[in-house]
């Protein structure tokens, strides 16, 4: 008579000192047992798995669960659309020997032939600065990635490769910089295909060597890759005018713990509210006494946020950093973007700067030394996103960034004055001018300002538990300015692009079809119209938004694939053999039609036969792996940890 024998391997129940971490965070489905007492098998026993039970409650509930505290941070770049709102300044005062409305931005063009009447080309141009290199500085364009065995065709590699190194800026932390390269799951031997891998990282190094190492939490055996190799990497020395975006950054605890859950409803409310806090970085206020780099005596400005500035507060910032550094620091706007740039002019290459001693020379103090009275501020202009929020469709069941920039506002119906009120959001009709390095195809302007997402971490939070791993905009280093008129060294990309686009990392007015349409009883058949000699500026009322929607779909338990494969590594080897894989640890298919309660489950259906041959041997250590059917990764919005296989030993028959 035969003898049946259960293992019960469970991932909560793993035995190993150090979990398999993916970008700082457990990977479910992944996991190791040792049984209490080796069990021997002998000629004729059979192996089969008898069930599996995956866990795959996060995608059936529509629930967020958070085991662990876990640190948040944001990190974005303002930009200002380059539109005819914001080109000349308000007041007419005598300034320098110049009287009237003069120019509020200074353009710098190879074809300096633009005109205050010429109003920009609706485009975003980012918040930057421009400071001399200290040392060497290295752009690293591209990375080869080697794996462990070039030629074996079941082994594959990916994951996150996380990197550090030195900012270019000044006072940068030395490695205190991080990158991660997310790396899809790849067979071994297509790498000769897909290297290089795109790296776009400037940083800081000696004349020998660029800063960069590789995080000390991140092992290449566990990627599946033996190395990696910089390529074509240029360096120059110190004293090159390098523009660098200005980065800000928020940092937040989200709260977890044993039975934490948030619903999408719940999440996107939570990170709504913790970014929307105008006091975020400091006290809020009106009664300041001077709002630009004057005496440095700016207190209680109207918002503290990292998500929304001044030019006047910004410039204030940069010059304390300046004084702190003993290093020249220069504000600019950057013609980030790449659209509507002539094939000769590169996205990258121009820029603007505001003329601060103008700006300020509009304010007014009156009063004696120590009772001042601001009777007027000096000029100033906010960038940056005044709306930032984060909801939940409920048609869509998804989440998204509604809106995350500084909408035009038309149609007041208060009073004149600084106070007046009732504006509404709109897409501005702006004929832009071109001259010899604009070239304008869009009519619109469809945001006044706006930030765009450069760094969400973790990104196993935001990229697999939300779904916006397309929501992030990374800068690359690879373009040339010549600033003020200086041309960097050959071979030497001393800016950078951004791109961005309208509903995928940025968000601004939708351009929908009822813009051109008069919304009144006596004129709804004619088209709107504007004054085309001046270039139009005609505002028209929109709430419609280009968001950005998350890739991940709630509160459905539908599989995109109809199976795992279920791995388990010890003593015996089985095969399963596929157009483009043998595997020897494969033991069950399960099948992800049988869900109930939120675990999907296969009772032995799925599992493939094992009968040994010849010698005992002991089975003690299982390591067990629960994958995608191209063996890859479950991200952990499918797959949680409470995951169970049972394993049938039948002995055979005396």
């Amino acid at each position: 008579m035969s003898k049946t024998t259960i293992l019960e391997l469970r991932q909560l129940e793993s035995q190993e000192d150090t979990p398999i971490l993916v970008d700082g965070t457990q990977q479910n489905g992944i996991w190791t047992n040792t049984l209490d007492v080796p069990v021997m098998i002998e000629n004729g026993d059979q192996i089969n798995v008898k069930s599996v039970y995956c866990d795959t409650s996060s995608s059936a509930s529509g629930y967020i669960e958070i085991t662990k505290d876990i640190e948040i941070s944001m990190t974005c770049a303002l930009y200002l659309n380059n539109y005819n709102k914001d080109q000349q300044y308000t007041f007419a005062q005598t300034f320098e020997g110049k009287t009237g409305l003069q120019p509020l931005r200074n353009y710098y063009e190879t074809i300096p032939s633009r005109t205050p009447g010429e109003l920009g080309d609706n485009n975003k141009w980012f918040l930057s600065e421009v400071s001399p290199s200290q040392g060497y500085v290295w752009n690293c364009p591209e990375i080869q990635l080697n794996p462990l065995d070039k030629k074996e065709n079941s082994n594959r590699y990916g994951g996150v490769l996380q990197l550090l190194y030195t900012g270019t800026y000044p006072g940068a932390k030395p490695y205190g910089e991080p990158f991660q390269l997310t790396i899809p799951p790849t067979k071994d031997k297509e790498a000769a295909k897909l290297n290089p891998y795109t790296l776009n990282i400037r940083c800081g190094g000696t004349i020998d060597t660029p800063a960069i190492i590789l995080n000390p939490q991140c092992r290449l055996p566990d990627l599946g890759l033996a190395s990696y190799e910089l390529l074509k990497t240029t360096s120059s020395a110190a004293g090159v005018s390098m523009v660098t975006p200005q980065l800000f950054t928020h940092t937040f605890t989200l709260k977890g713990g044993e039975g934490v859950v948030y619903s999408p409803l719940e999440m996107s409310q939570l990170i709504t509210d913790e970014i929307n806090n105008a006091q975020s970085t400091g006290q809020a206020g009106i009664n300041y006494i001077d709002c630009g780099p004057v005496n440095n005596t700016m207190k209680n400005y109207p918002v503290m946020s990292p998500f929304l500035t001044t030019i006047q507060k910004n410039e204030r910032d940069i010059k304390l950093r300046q004084t702190a550094t003993g290093i020249d620091i220069d504000q600019i706007f950057v013609n980030a973007t790449g659209y509507n740039v002539p094939d000769d002019v590169q996205n990258g290459a121009l820029y603007f700067t505001y003329d601060i001693d103008r700006m300020l020379n509009e304010r007014v103090v009156t009063g004696a030394p120590g009772s001042e009275v601001l009777t007027t501020p000096a000029l100033d202009a906010w960038v940056g996103a005044n709306e930032i929020a984060m909801v939940y469709d409920e048609v869509e069941n998804k989440l998204k960034w509604d809106i995350q920039h500084f909408p035009i506002y038309t149609g007041d119906t208060t009073a004149a004055g600084i106070n007046a009120g009732d504006g509404k959001p709109t897409a501005a009709y702006n004929e832009a001018k071109s001259d010899g390095d604009f070239t304008v195809t869009s009519g619109t302007a469809l945001q006044y300002s706006g930030i765009v997402w450069t760094d969400l971490s973790p990104a196993s939070f935001w990229s697999d538990t939300l779904g916006f791993a397309d929501a992030v905009s990374v800068p690359e280093y690879n373009k040339r300015m010549d600033y003020a008129g200086t041309a960097p060294p050959a071979g030497v990309n001393n800016s950078y692009q951004l791109i961005t686009e309208d509903g995928i990392n940025s968000t601004g007015a939708f351009p929908g079809l009822d813009l051109g349409v008069v919304h009144a009883k006596a004129n709804y058949s004619r088209p709107i119209w504007g004054d085309a000699a001046t270039g139009g500026g005609v505002d028209r009322q929109t709430d419609d938004v280009s968001s950005i929607f998350s890739t991940r779909t709630w509160n459905t338990s539908i599989a995109d694939e109809g199976y795992f494969i279920l791995d388990i590594g010890t003593n015996f080897t089985q095969n399963l053999v596929a157009s483009n894989l043998t595997s020897h640890n494969t033991q069950s298919i399960v099948n992800r039609y049988y869900t109930a309660n939120s675990f999907t489950s296969d009772q032995g259906a799925g599992s493939i036969m094992y009968q040994h041959s010849g010698e005992p041997i002991m089975l003690s250590d299982f390591n067990i792996a629960i994958r995608n059917p191209d063996r890859s990764l479950i991200s952990s919005h499918i797959l949680q940890p409470k995951n169970s296989v049972f394993v049938e030993i039948i002995k055979a028959g005396n």
